[in-house]
Order: C-alpha cells, then structure tokens, then sequence
C-alpha cells in the first residue's frame, strides 16, 4: 500500500539515490568501525523516517533487505595488523631497509653447503635472499665487508638443473636479476648460486664454504 502514490514514490528514489551516492562516498573513505555504524544508523534512520511520514510502506522482504543491509555495514571487520605493515617486528635479528626489504645476515661460521644455508634460514622464519638488482648486489657486498672483509663469499637462491639450464628461484621462477658472468658456470655440477666481491658463483650441492647467508622474510 503506498498512500500519496506519485510523491512517495518520487521521495523513495531520491531516497535511494541519496543512499547509493553515500554508500560509495562512505566505502571510499572509511577506514574503521565507527564510520560503517554511522552509515548503517543513517541507513534505518532514513528509512524509518520515511515509514513514519506516510511516504512508503515497507514490505516484509523490504525491512528484511535493510536489517541485512544494516548488520553487513555494522559487522567488525578486522584491520591490517602491525605485524603485517612491519614484518621484521617479529623476526629476531632482521632488520628492515628501504632497499634490501627484511633482511638478516648470518657471518661465515661453520662450513655450510647450500642446503644448510637454506636450513638456517628457515630456522627463524625466513629463505634465501632473492637478488632482485645490481643495486642490492652491491648494497649486500657493502653490508658483508662492514662484518668480516676477508671473506666475499655468500649463499643467496638460485638454481638449476644443469649446464645450460636457466637459473631459477626457490619457487622455480626466472631470477629477476643475474650478471652477465658467473663464475664456474662451465661445471655442469655446479648447481647453485652464491655472490662473491667479483659477481656471481655457482657452486655444487656437496661443496662447503665458509660463507656469508644472506636471508630474507
């Protein structure tokens, strides 16, 4: 039943309009909780108030439609954590730089093969460093030789399956970056990949070195 037809019928589509345009300007903007309530509770304020005036009856299916409308605009929504802004805040020992991303450098120990590199990454949560540029190539060799100067070497991803097979990441992707020469890439045997103060190397899943491990979250 719809009294005052022709004007109630006018007043519901500006109503509508009105909604729909502060339903877009509202999921543009806002960003808590309290700024979804508000629009919810200007959602059945308005509603109500046409009810009230006469202007339009709402239909069982109608007032079913806002109550959903209203609980999805007015339900917790959960919020980007601190934790996934900053990630080094939960890895002891990264540290967090513009250009190298969540960073940890491990000095030369123990002699290490590839896979133990790669093990004592994820011990603390992390992987191998994935060189994405010259420019992180050179900032890692700076970073290295304020630890220990006497020693270049270090683990990094990159593998392949052999000679004259492309090297690949972790995941099996092309690597973003790698020089135009890599040292040893001649010995089909020699696998995987390290940087050293000259390049890039590429070593055998049995050798060990005494290395620097280069990880990342």
């Amino acid at each position: 039943m719809k009294p005052n037809a022709g004007r109630g019928d006018n007043f519901n589509k500006y109503q509508i309009i009105f909604l729909l345009t502060s339903s877009f300007v509202f999921n543009v903007t806002a960003v808590s909780t309290n700024n979804r309530i508000l629009f919810g509770t200007l959602l059945a304020g308005s509603a109500l108030a046409t009810s009230l005036y006469g202007d339009y009856t709402f239909s069982e299916l109608e007032l079913t439609l806002l109550t959903t409308a209203v609980l999805m605009l007015t339900f917790p929504r959960s919020r980007p954590s601190e934790s996934a802004v900053k990630p080094c805040t939960n890895y002891p020992g990264y540290t967090e730089d513009p250009l190298l991303g969540c960073y940890r450098i491990y000095p030369p120990g123990e002699p290490l093969s590839h896979a133990d590199a790669t093990k004592l990454c994820a011990s603390d949560g992390g992987r191998l460093v994935l060189i994405n540029s010259e420019a992180e190539t050179l900032a890692f060799r700076e970073k290295m030789k304020e630890i220990d100067n006497t020693l270049g070497f270090a683990y990094i991803q990159g593998t392949r399956t052999g000679k004259d097979a492309p090297w690949t990441d972790d995941s099996g992707n092309p690597l973003p970056y790698l020089s135009a020469n890599v040292l040893y890439s001649e010995v089909p045997d020699r696998t995987k990949l390290m940087i050293y103060s000259g390049g890039f190397s590429a070593t055998s899943v049995t050798e060990k070195f005494r290395a620097f491990v280069l990880c990342e979250i």
